[in-house]
């Protein structure tokens, strides 16, 4: 009998449509990656009763979509040094 594998719900939360963008192209073989532009949004989820295995979340998110987008460069783009 062969078991089928499940993958791991890991949950990244950032302002950064690139950001999320970025790492799902790059995890989601691995895991059930699921993504979150604001901190309310993870939230109401996590009081719904859904949990992740793991929970990656941005420290810096920004009202103004200019101004995120202005910043510092995205935290994949500093990966790459």
């Amino acid at each position: 009998m062969r078991r089928k594998f499940r993958q791991a719900r890991v949950w990244l939360v950032d302002d950064r449509q690139a950001n999320r963008n970025k790492f799902y192209e790059n995890h989601r073989q691995s895991f059930d990656v699921r993504r979150f532009e604001h901190p309310e949004a993870v939230k109401k989820a996590l009081d719904s009763g859904e949990a992740p295995h793991a929970l990656l979340c941005d420290i810096y998110f920004y009202d103004d979509e200019s101004e995120r987008e202005q910043s510092n460069p995205t935290w994949i783009e500093r990966g790459k040094n």
